[in-house]
């Protein structure tokens, strides 16, 4: 522990007061009260001079009599000799001036008299004396210069930990602290001292505690050795029980149905060191088992459906009463067990047969069966699957035995083909390897057609017919082209045109998964959806094949349906959010991880699945205020994914229906489970309780538990509502709850806010994740407010727009668009759905590519102040297109002034994230011009706007050293700006030390030591240090 320095005794060397003078003869004409209230204090006991100088006469006794002119000054309290006094002299004041006694004779009393005369002089010349010799004494007596070690108590160290000691010392007043050195004599392995401070830092080890060890310490004054003294100090090291360490765990990957089996390992580094003990922290699932003892590990893992990953979290603890702990976290792969088809497919594995699987669909062979693709040996395989064994086997009739005709088709074979059927299965290898043909015909029977090679000189000429003959535009491209022909592509009347046209081409390109999810032509669901085209058309541009799986979505639409015919039509926008969400059960929002994390249980009340969901909303159409009808399924999709059972959501309307507006505030209602927090999850309020939105409120949990409370709160009452995470600036995780607050709703109307709660202030939460609802992928809260704000200003020109940028590459394309009717049409996007993503990334794109020229500033000029206008609310996106639209900007001043202003924007918005990316990026265009001092004064501004950022302030401060890396003489204003920097970092966030301001402090004592300033680095440490000691163990 770093210690201050001893208070310093009164020097000895300080020159005196001036003294007043001796006691004269009494003046007859000072007043009586000028006389001192109390006697003078008795004089000192005798004692030496300095060697060679006589003991000085004792000091002359006081006058009685009448009081001084003006008493002597007091001198201040030096160390000097004190006069000796003779033997046998009295204290008592004099008698020379007693009366003489009754009966002496005259002639005695004339002798007497006689006799004093001479005696008078010689005691005067005797007191005058020793006044002199008492001033000279006092005024020139000499200087005793002190410079030693103090004693000190025992010090105590713990093992494995830092420890800073301080040795107490104390100067006199004409030593400087420079002219000091430290050196330590004696001392345990890995102790020093720092030689100018006297400052001992030690780390004990393992094999140093506990025990006594003894510090020898010299202190030395440069040029007065005779100063130079030793002091010995104990310090005394005790145990500090180290936590265990534990071995890393790689990922897994299994398939449902088989075993999983691990041994961890764990070691105590303490000696000796304590038996592990193992056991889970996650939650134990069904099959899964741990040795407590020896760490081993296996799991049965049991068949399910759907590919997903169990988190896995392992403790390894001392086997003692307060043993510590350390944990491993790893992730399982659990695959789905193997399709009839991959299991079918496995068999043909073998010693000379390796099977995989591929995506690239590249089949064109006009077989009806769905079509999936693997590799034998890096040769193709493909297998195509019916629904029953009778369509497989109608089919193969179209096959002819050489392969030279299938199905009406003359393909052209670059290997040889052979077909194979199989139950409801064809299947078609291209390729001559014996164990893959071996394998084959165990497996599957004999061929059913074998062909040979194409000839290759015919394969060439068809090739080259085909490239010559470059594929045109369908019909659905040209009922695009028409439209904006006619200039009505954009035209906010032809939205369902333009909706038809895409909806058409999907029902062309996904037939026979509309036929696996929808039913065949003539099942009643398709023959509603003819009656409600508009439905129909939406559901179908809902979807995106790159992140839905199309044919459980529909599957889940057409239940939907058969469950509640009468309400589609109302309901249309719900079915089809459900639809979008549902298709991927594993991606809808779950709460079994904060169940897991309280030590609860999951209640036996069933969870809703999608059709309850939806049946939920109908049942509540009374108080959703119409919701669930008149908000687009962009909304509804926060609505309708989570599985909060029925019961849960009959409470929360109950609690909470009259609190609905703003009703996000009930994340308070959760009570913080303070010890759940500092026991690292060892100790819940909840553990071993139902998960349940009741005893939320009841018990309590952390911000995770408050935020998925308020959220399925907020679903249950019809307000389309998420759980986020994110990180502080002190680089904390937390969660808060964000939702859309309804002002009112109805058929293509909605007034809206986005709101959120636990998003405290003070931490600088600026950027959340969530899970999209539709994909099951992690986004930014910033990319959902950004989303919802396009589509609710006006849902159907979100919608077009998007359908528009769809058709952009084809315009583009078969119009052969110059650059200016390219920049036209994106413009007419934008003015159509100002949010739209697409045409601003397009208009980016085109800037950093080069493509526009001085003769296109008039409409991109304006581009900037509608950037500026449209995402004043999302900054966002502004820094996803702004440093390529700005690649535009010839001019330097321009170009720098304009990221000036997107600066100010995000300092503004209190957004130290986006303006410190956008200072590096102004701090890389300066250095290229030349203009160092320039970078560095941007980046000092934003990082005063922002001295407590922790995550991004560092960035910054290094791009300001490496800018000084290339001009030293800007290294004094440099390290003056840290000096000014330091102060304005708060070094505590709450009781505890900031770990950002100790790295900063770290920095700038590296960045001093390296200036050659080592003593404010020193002051730096020894502050530094003072924290470090605060620190929580």
């Amino acid at each position: 522990m770093s210690q201050s320095r001893p208070p310093r005794p009164p020097s000895s060397n300080q020159p005196p007061r001036a003294a007043g003078p001796p006691p004269g003869p009494p003046s007859p004409n000072l007043p009586p009260q000028s006389q001192p209230p109390a006697p003078p204090a008795p004089p000192a006991p005798p004692q030496a001079g300095p060697p060679g100088m006589p003991t000085p006469p004792p000091p002359a006794p006081p006058v009685a009599g009448p009081p001084t002119a003006k008493p002597a000054m007091a001198r201040p309290a030096v160390a000097r000799p004190a006069m000796a006094q003779p033997a046998g002299s009295s204290l008592e004041p004099p008698s020379e001036f007693a009366f003489a006694s009754e009966g002496s004779s005259i002639a005695e009393m004339a002798r007497k008299k006689r006799g004093f005369g001479w005696m008078t002089y010689v005691v005067l010349l005797l007191f005058l004396g020793a006044i002199g010799t008492g001033l000279y004494f006092g005024l020139v007596s000499p200087t005793i210069t002190i410079a030693e070690l103090e004693e000190a108590p025992p010090q105590v160290a713990k093992e494995m930990e830092a420890f800073v000691f301080a040795v107490p010392f104390k100067l006199s007043e004409g030593i400087s602290d420079e002219d000091l050195t430290f050196e330590m004599l004696e001392g345990p392995e890995g102790a020093a001292i720092n030689d100018m401070t006297g400052r001992i830092t030690w780390t004990p080890q393992e094999e140093q505690s506990p025990g006594t060890h003894l510090v020898k310490v010299r202190l030395s004054v440069k040029g007065q050795p005779d100063l130079t003294n030793e002091r010995s100090y104990q310090l005394v090291t005790e145990e500090n029980n180290q936590p265990p360490t534990m071995e890393a765990i790689p990922d897994q990957e299994i398939r449902s149905g088989e075993t999983l089996k691990l041994k961890f390992a764990a070691s105590d580094p303490d000696n000796p060191p304590a038996e592990m003990e193992f056991f889970l922290k996650t939650k134990k699932l069904t099959g899964m088992y741990l040795h407590p003892e020896t760490g081993e590990f296996e799991w049965k893992v049991m068949p399910a459906e759907g590919e997903r990953i169990e988190t896995i979290t392992v403790s390894a603890k001392e086997a003692l009463r307060d043993g510590l702990s350390a944990e491993r976290t790893f992730y399982v792969k659990v695959l789905p067990m193997l399709s009839e088809l991959e299991e079918l497919v496995a068999k043909l594995e073998g010693p000379e047969v390796k099977i995989g699987w591929t995506n690239e669909l590249n089949a064109t062979l006009p077989l009806r069966g769905t079509m999936f693709q693997a590799t034998v040996n890096s040769e193709s395989l493909k297998a195509f699957e019916y629904f029953t064994a009778d369509q497989a086997a109608d089919e193969s009739l179209d096959i002819a035995p050489n392969a030279v005709m299938v199905a009406g088709a003359e393909p052209q074979w670059a290997k040889s083909p052979h077909f194979y059927r199989y139950d409801r299965w064809i299947f078609l290898y291209e390729g001559d390897s014996a164990p893959v043909l071996s394998a084959l015909r165990r497996e599957l029977g004999d061929p059913i057609a074998e062909g040979k090679p194409s000839d290759p000189s015919a394969m060439m000429a068809k090739s080259e017919a085909d490239s010559e003959t470059p594929a045109g535009p369908d019909a659905f491209d040209d009922r695009v082209l028409d439209l904006f022909k006619k200039n009505r592509l954009l035209s906010t009347r032809e939205y369902p045109t333009l909706r038809k046209i895409a909806a058409d081409r999907f029902a062309d390109k996904y037939s026979s998964e509309i036929e696996m999810g929808l039913g065949d032509s003539q099942s009643p669901l398709r023959n509603w959806l003819k009656e409600h085209p508009e439905i129909q058309e939406e559901l179908y541009v809902a979807l995106d094949p790159e992140l839905d799986q199309i044919v459980p979505a529909l599957t889940v639409f057409r239940q939907l349906y058969e469950a509640f015919p009468e309400e589609m039509e109302t309901y249309g926008d719900l079915a089809i959010a459900t639809a979008v969400t549902w298709d991927n059960p594993d991606a809808v929002y779950s709460y079994e991880r904060h169940q897991e994390r309280t030590r609860s249980t999951l209640p036996e009340t069933p969870q809703l699945d999608a059709v309850e969901n939806f049946r939920y909303f109908l049942e509540k159409e009374r108080i959703m205020q119409g919701r669930a009808k008149f908000l687009p399924w962009e909304f509804l999709v926060h609505l309708i994914n989570h599985r909060t059972p029925l019961d849960e959501r009959d409470w929360a309307v109950k609690q909470y229906l009259p609190k609905r507006t703003m009703f996000g505030e009930c994340y308070e209602n959760v009570p913080y489970d303070t010890e759940m927090l500092t026991s690292g999850g060892e100790v819940c309020r909840l553990a071993n309780k139902e998960y349940t939105l009741p005893n939320l409120v009841n018990y309590g949990g952390v911000c995770a538990m408050q935020a998925d409370f308020a959220a399925r709160v907020g679903k249950s009452l019809g307000v389309p509502a998420e759980y986020v995470r994110g990180e502080s600036n002190s680089q904390g995780l937390h969660a808060w709850v964000m939702w859309v607050e309804v002002k009112s709703v109805n058929q293509g109307s909605i007034k809206f806010t986005l709101e959120s709660h636990g998003r405290y202030n003070i931490d600088k939460y600026y950027v959340g994740t969530l899970l999209h609802p539709q994909t099951g992928q992690q986004w930014t809260d910033r990319e959902l407010e950004l989303q919802l704000q396009t589509v609710g200003l006006d849902p159907k020109a979100a919608r077009h727009a998007e359908l528009a940028m769809a058709t952009f590459p084809l315009i583009q394309k078969e119009e052969e668009l110059n650059v200016t009717e390219q920049l036209q049409f994106l413009i007419k996007v934008q003015q159509l759905s100002p949010g739209n993503q697409a045409a601003w990334f397009q208009i980016a794109e085109m800037c950093r590519r080069g493509d526009f020229s001085r003769e296109h500033t008039r409409q991109l000029t304006p581009l900037f102040e509608r950037m500026f206008r449209t995402f004043a609310q999302f900054p966002d996106f502004t820094w996803k297109v702004f440093p390529d639209l700005a690649e535009f900007i010839e001019n330097f001043k321009t170009k720098m002034t304009t990221y000036e202003r997107l600066v100010d924007l995000y300092e503004a918005q209190e957004r130290p994230d986006l303006a410190a990316e956008a200072r590096l990026k102004m701090a890389d265009l300066y250095q290229t011009n030349n203009m160092i001092p320039e970078a560095i004064a941007g980046l000092v501004v934003t990082v005063k706007k922002f001295p407590d950022e922790g995550r991004y302030v560092p960035q910054m401060l290094d791009r300001i050293e490496s800018l000084v890396q290339t001009d030293q003489s800007l290294r004094p204003q440099m390290l003056q700006f840290y000096q000014e920097l330091v102060p304005k970092v708060p070094r505590y966030r709450g009781d505890t030390p900031s770990q950002y301001c100790m790295e900063l402090y770290e920095r700038v004592i590296r960045l001093f030591n390296q200036s050659g300033r080592a003593r404010i680095a020193e002051v730096y440490q020894q502050e530094l240090d003072r924290m470090r000691i605060n620190q929580p163990q």
